[in-house]
């Protein structure tokens, strides 16, 4: 399995019941031999086998231990799914910890296309005669530098609330298609 506690257990009380074992039939024969010789054998195969467990646990917690970065094929599967969205337009410095069994953080820095953000923001029509009329009065008004810049101000506001829905859909997004995926953080680039 890929519990490193469940792995741990079953090696520790293996070689325990193997050692038990070892250690009473080292004994026997000490006793019927009246040698000593089996008794130090006894106890040399009880620490080897006690040092294979120690070797066995750290390779299979390796990946663990060191945080390594989930399998190829998933973080290719990530990097797809990315780019096949529309809003997006690059991916940089994409990353993936594994942090337990089954367990995984994922990081990317993501370059939004803010043409295609605007168009889901105008298929929605919301606010779409609103933002109609705030050009209308922009262009209407006496003082139009003023109005102009609020305009802007607003656009530029708008613009980041379009970027930060993107990623929390995103982010629901990845979290449901790779479920091992516990924390997603995704930042524009």
């Amino acid at each position: 399995g890929s519990d490193p506690v469940n792995v741990g257990v079953l090696l520790e009380d293996g070689a325990a019941v193997l050692g038990a074992g070892v250690a009473a039939t080292c004994l026997g024969l000490c006793v019927a031999t009246d040698s000593s010789v089996f008794d130090a054998l006894g106890s040399i195969s009880i620490g080897l086998s006690l040092g294979g467990v120690s070797f066995a646990l750290i390779a299979k917690n390796r990946r663990l231990l060191l945080g390594q970065s989930m399998g190829k094929r998933k973080v290719n599967a990530l990097r797809t799914l990315l780019e096949s969205e529309r809003s997006v337009r690059g991916i940089h410095d994409l990353k993936t910890v594994t942090v337990g069994p089954g367990i995984s953080r994922f990081k990317a820095e993501v370059h939004f296309d803010s043409t295609q953000l605007a168009l889901f923001y105008l298929k929605e029509g919301a606010n779409q005669q609103q933002l109609v009329d705030s050009y209308k009065s922009a262009a209407a008004a006496t003082d139009c530098n003023i109005q102009l810049q609020l305009l802007f101000l607003a656009t530029s506001s708008l613009q980041g609330m379009l970027i930060a829905a993107e990623i929390d859909r995103l982010e629901t997004l990845i979290i449901t298609r790779f479920p091992e995926i516990r924390h997603v953080d995704i930042e524009p680039f």
